[in-house]
């Protein structure tokens, strides 16, 4: 079951490339309880949240494949025995950018620049003896909570 919005492009070529019989269901559209009355045949869940309701009915599931690093939105202690639940671990990378490209723009304030120049003002140090000269990220500190790939990365960047 394929239970995430992003994923549903991939619903054809998983169909595509699967033998033995299985069935790829595309529950992103579904509402809540579609989802709950097709759970008890469900082998493998793939998507972001797991209902505590809807993991004690699956008694077929043996795989929760989430699609991000987290599982905060799958109820693990309603899961069955022997399900093996796995995260996604290839965004780090792009999160920490998406990170490092925040902290930039607020530390120039891009967006105020941006409004400023849409009503035709042009904003720099030379007309607006407000902003900050010479402003650079060198000396200063930043907070990590946490260091798995995402937190490892925006240190490294």
């Amino acid at each position: 079951m394929l239970a995430h919005r992003i994923l549903s492009r991939f619903h054809e070529p998983l169909k595509a490339r699967t033998e033995g019989g299985h069935e790829w269901l595309d529950a992103c559209d579904w509402d809540a309880a579609r989802v709950s009355e097709a759970i008890p045949e469900v082998e493998v869940f793939v998507g972001s949240g797991l209902r505590a309701e809807d993991a004690r009915r699956a008694a077929r599931l043996r795989l929760v494949h989430v699609v991000g690093a987290g599982y905060d939105g799958i109820a693990l202690d309603a899961l069955g025995p022997g399900v093996t639940v796995a995260t996604t671990h290839h965004h780090g990378r792009s999160i920490a950018e998406h990170v490092l490209m925040s902290v930039l723009m607020l530390s120039r304030d891009v967006l105020g620049a941006d409004r400023a120049l849409r009503a035709g003002r042009w904003r720099n140090v030379a007309v607006d003896p407000g902003l900050p000269f010479g402003l650079t990220l060198r000396g200063r500190r930043v907070g990590i909570v946490g260091f798995g790939e995402t937190g490892t990365e925006v240190a490294r960047l």
